[in-house]
């Protein structure tokens, strides 16, 4: 695998949207859960991410309500920590894939996994871009998929 990235100033925000939706195509069933952050730097969201920004909320606060009910030590995090910051989601559940899909790209970050690895295969920066792992296969197909220039996407390479 090789670490691949592309710049939101390369693609703009609605190709830096069609290619994470094509990440998370292409990628599909290995993709096994996320962390999305519940903040964002835009200040105003079309609408269907906002509605996926209230689903995310409602994620993050059944999430938290958990955490209170568990063991003394989970209840002191929950108090400590932002119900919304690293909102777990089970990309097993369409509804969390849904929300993912929607709200990702507009996060100040999100990243995903896939099964048994400590590493995420993909992170988004609402301000930034996108960086993945993947074969160059994969990297190719993306690009096309959604659209994008050739070349948008770019080995990372080391040093670079």
């Amino acid at each position: 695998m090789t670490d691949y990235y592309f710049e939101s100033k390369d693609v703009g925000e609605e190709g830096r949207t069609r290619a994470f939706s094509a990440l998370l195509d292409v990628l599909g069933d290995q993709l096994v859960w996320a962390h999305v952050d519940g903040y964002t730097d835009y200040r105003e969201l079309p609408t269907e991410v906002e509605l996926a920004f209230e689903r995310l909320k409602a994620v993050a606060l059944d999430q938290y309500l958990e955490r209170w009910r568990g063991p003394l030590l989970n209840r002191l995090f929950a108090r400590l920590g932002d119900p919304l910051m690293a909102v777990r989601l089970d990309l097993a559940i369409e509804k969390h894939r849904e929300i993912l899909r929607v709200y990702g790209p507009y996060s100040i970050h999100a990243e995903v996994y896939r099964k048994g690895d400590k590493n995420s295969v993909i992170t988004i920066h609402d301000c930034d871009g996108i960086g993945f792992d993947a074969d160059v296969q994969i990297a190719a197909q993306v690009e096309a998929l959604a659209g994008l220039p050739p070349g948008s996407v770019r080995e990372v390479r080391p040093g670079s």
